[in-house]
């Protein structure tokens, strides 16, 4: 029983291999390639959906699906609530022929079954080991499965395809029926000795005709012990004992698992505990794309479920929109044959996501063909949308101060101009400066509009601008004519997220500047009126009075002409007085 226990250990082992419990199926679907196995077996992994891999194909290739199999629900079920079992005689559509085979149950992280990984019997390979015993002219040993049907038999004739006598039948119906032993079926006149797995419901029978009695039966009971068949149906690891090749197969799967596992160790631990998404994605050999694996990050991340999409094409898995975009992005990345990043935004279970995506090929080393594409997957979808929310206000910064008349312009904390506005622009492009960024990137204090003020003005609005951005002072004024035109120049310092920067702006005051003018000219004539009018008014006074005194009385011309003189030199002095007052108004 060691070279069948190994075997089983050996099935129950590979359901364990990293590769396939991190979901990198391509590594997998080699390790099984390259695990010994009986001539004629093959390996298949399957999920709910069908098979994923199958090493009679090539990997990737289109592969049967669970409606081709009738009865795939029960199938699944025994394996769910046995841990292992062996399937009835059923037709295999890969291999077209009539197989047995030997289930193992793969769990997922969470302890839910998510597959099965199965080793396959042809009907011929379990017949041919059945032959290779010696067993005398006349007797036949024949395997019955679960359904009492023929699975395989030593014999040729058409008496080895007939189900199983109703006389056995009706002895194992029993419950207390013993696992083995010997009943006589009348109808064919044959004995039968058996043996029959409880686990399996798998019977070995050895049938002698009558006609040979006197051949001890048992003698014929001891011959059948030999069916190591009987002995390996009862465990777990039927198939691969089955065809009497175990022996190699322990050291072999040892050997393999030696060269694996270092392999294994670098990425299982990345696959699993990283939270970059994660998935790789086949190339067959027809071009067509099939994924493989999904790492945990990626299926948290998208809602897709690795157990769904194995072994399938996008259009298979994926809304149609989303399976033609990332099919054209592979196609791509397959052409070129290089690594590629780009940005996609995909519909998945989980929402419609933005991604930051990157696609490496990776190439057979002894063909150069593209085989497998790994990606990695960064969900970009809140930068995406704060990038949004900055670029949005910076859209509602930059409406704003073109909005405003005045020239601006926006320093950073060196006095590097890092944002102008309409106006600016505008008063650049008709002045003739021909920088095409109007000034961005280069340092305010050594643009062409400092340098225009010229002179000790240049220098003092450096100097201004200097002491703001030191922090000695939160605003600066200037004022200063360019051409025609005047300008107030204004400078304030502000902080931002912790940075320091300064808004500068010039505003055009020439209008301003000539209502001022305009107003100080209306008053200086305002008062030359005023003046014309007050010496008009002063001399009518004089000249009334002196006429009035003259012809009041003749005898008094003479005092009052003296009287007259006096207030004459009076009012000279009341002129001389007012006029210095004069001097003294604001003009």
């Amino acid at each position: 029983m060691t070279k069948p226990a190994a075997a089983g250990f050996l099935l129950m082992g590979l359901s364990k291999a990293p590769s396939l419990v991190s979901g990198e199926y391509r590594a997998f679907y080699d390790q099984l390639a390259a695990t010994p196995r009986p001539e004629g077996t093959w390996f298949t992994l399957w999920n709910p959906d069908g098979q994923i891999l199958n090493t009679l194909r090539p990997f990737g290739s289109p592969l049967p699906r669970r409606t081709d199999y009738r009865q795939f629900d029960d199938a699944w079920a025994r394996v769910r609530d046995r841990g292992i079992s062996v399937s009835s005689r059923a037709f295999s559509p890969v291999a077209n022929t009539p197989i047995i085979a030997v289930a193992t149950r793969i769990d997922g992280s969470d302890g839910r079954m998510k597959g099965v990984l199965s080793v396959n019997l042809p009907e011929a390979r379990i017949a041919a080991s059945l032959r290779d015993k010696s067993l005398p002219d006349g007797w036949v040993t024949t395997v019955f499965d679960r359904n009492r049907m023929p699975a395989a038999s030593s014999g040729d004739g058409p008496e080895s395809s007939v189900g199983m006598p109703t006389a056995l039948q009706e002895r194992l119906r029993s419950p207390e029926a013993p696992a083995d032993g010997t009943v006589y079926d009348p109808a064919s006149g044959t004995f039968f000795a058996y043996r029959a797995s409880r686990t399996t419901d798998f019977v070995t029978a050895t049938a002698v005709s009558a006609a040979l009695i006197e051949a001890p039966v048992t003698e014929a009971r001891r011959r059948i012990t030999w069916a190591g068949l009987a002995l390996l149906l009862a465990g777990g690891a039927v198939g691969l004992a089955v065809a009497r090749q175990v022996g190699p197969i322990e050291t072999s799967a040892t050997e393999s698992a030696r060269k694996l596992r270092l392999a294994e160790a670098r990425y299982a631990s990345l696959w699993h505990d990283t939270s970059e998404s994660l998935f790789i994605v086949t190339v067959a050999p027809d071009g067509r794309f099939v994924f493989e694996g999904l790492n945990p990050a990626h299926e948290q991340a998208t809602g897709l479920s690795l157990v769904a999409i194995a072994g399938k094409e996008p259009w298979e898995c994926l809304p149609p929109e989303t399976a033609a975009a990332v099919t054209a992005r592979y196609r791509t990345c397959l052409e070129t044959g290089q690594p590629w990043i780009y940005d996609e935004v995909l519909d998945l279970p989980s929402g419609r996501r933005y991604w930051q995506t990157c696609l490496a090929p990776v190439r057979d080393p002894e063909t150069g063909r593209i085989v497998t594409l790994v990606g990695t997957a960064r969900d970009v979808t809140a930068d995406r949308e704060a990038r949004e929310q900055v670029e949005r206000s910076q859209r509602l910064l930059q409406a704003t101060v073109d909005a405003l008349a005045a020239h601006v312009a926006i320093l950073d904390g060196t006095g590097t101009i890092i944002a102008v506005n309409r106006a600016w622009r505008s008063f650049g492009q008709a002045n003739g400066y021909a920088d095409p960024d109007h000034g961005i990137g280069i340092d305010y204090r050594e643009s062409s509009r400092v340098a225009a003020l010229g002179g000790a003005r240049a220098a003092a609005v450096v100097r201004g601008l200097t002491s703001l951005l030191d922090g000695d002072r939160h605003e600066f004024r200037s004022s200063y004519r360019g051409g025609d035109r005047f300008f107030q120049m204004t400078a304030a310092r502000f902080t931002h997220d912790g940075g320091t920067y300064v808004v500068v702006a010039h505003e055009d005051v020439t209008e301003l500047m000539a209502a001022r003018q305009d107003a100080r000219d209306t008053a200086r004539r305002l008062l030359s009126l005023q003046e014309e009018e007050r010496q008009r008014i002063a001399a009518d006074l004089h000249d009334t009075t002196a006429q009035h005194l003259a012809a009041a009385n003749p005898r008094w011309s003479g005092s009052a002409a003296k009287r007259y003189g006096a207030l004459d030199g009076s009012n000279h002095f009341l002129e001389a007085r007012k006029d210095a007052g004069h001097d003294l108004l604001p003009r």
